[in-house]
């Protein structure tokens, strides 16, 4: 497999795009790779790349949400997408070929998963739920119009898998180059001004600690989560994976709330 996925790794006709550009030939260029591939080739490709099991047969995906009008949206970053079924994926997969993928993407809190279900995914209502007690929001959040107008989802690794319990990055200078520095430029068109939230950070830690990350990444840990800033200017505040914690009850995420408020709490 190392020869045959060689070429995807190496997109140089992106190089020189930034912004929406870059997204919607990145989304473009990756659904043209996936199609390149037989789906077990596929499949094995990401699992050499990165341990992923059960991995689905699906367009890699770095974000979910509306891009195109970013201000003022939370934005959470997973480290890849999960699936809960392959009849889902290939609904999904069919309502991204049946429009733009980028328009797709942004608008798939409105227009895919509210039709496909009646309330939200596992994942995003663990989101909200954190999002809620964090800010001490008093109003029920848990709907998808709610996500829509108010969340942007990112992921580090954009391949489908029902489980990361294996997942290891193979080539990380390799990973860098490519995803890492896909996924900066999608931040860096966002632009956030407050701090964006990793799910699962202590899956990564170890990977952002690689020197390939000295000049980009400085993170501290504070009483069992983690901030810290890319690029020097985008702060993030890393926490456990979510379905791990009970939100409801845990005072965990008053206590992050809490200590991140202080401006102190950024310094490096």
């Amino acid at each position: 497999m190392q020869a045959s996925t060689s070429e995807l790794y190496n997109p140089e006709s992106l190089r020189n795009l930034h912004g929406q550009d870059f997204i919607k030939a990145l989304l473009e260029w990756e659904r043209n790779a996936y199609k390149a591939l037989s789906p077990h080739d596929y499949r094995e490709m990401v699992e050499y790349q990165f341990g992923l099991a059960d991995v689905a047969s699906a367009y890699p995906v770095y974000f979910a949400g509306d891009i195109a009008h970013p201000e003022n949206k939370e934005i959470f970053v997973g480290i890849n997408p999960g699936y809960a079924n392959e009849k889902q994926q290939s609904n999904e997969q069919s309502y991204l070929d049946s429009r733009n993928l980028f328009e797709g993407y942004c608008e798939i809190f409105r227009d895919f998963f509210p039709r496909e279900r009646n309330g939200l995914i596992t994942y995003y209502a663990h989101v909200t739920g954190f999002i809620r007690r964090y800010y001490g929001i008093e109003h029920p959040i848990n709907n998808w119009p709610w996500v829509h107008e108010n969340l942007i989802n990112l992921e580090l690794v954009p391949y489908h898998s029902k489980t990361t319990k294996k997942f290891r990055i193979r080539n990380i200078e390799k990973y860098r180059m490519t995803q890492f520095d896909y996924f900066l430029k999608i931040l860096t068109h966002l632009n956030p001004e407050k701090p964006i939230f990793i799910n699962g950070f202590p899956t990564f830690r170890e990977y952002f600690e690689h020197p390939v990350f000295k000049d980009i990444i400085a993170f501290k840990k504070i009483e069992g989560f983690w901030v810290g800033r890319i690029a020097g200017k985008f702060r993030f505040i890393g926490v456990p994976f979510l379905q791990q914690m009970r939100i409801k009850r845990d005072p965990f995420v008053a206590h992050v709330a809490a200590l991140t408020s202080s401006s102190s709490i950024w310094e490096f």
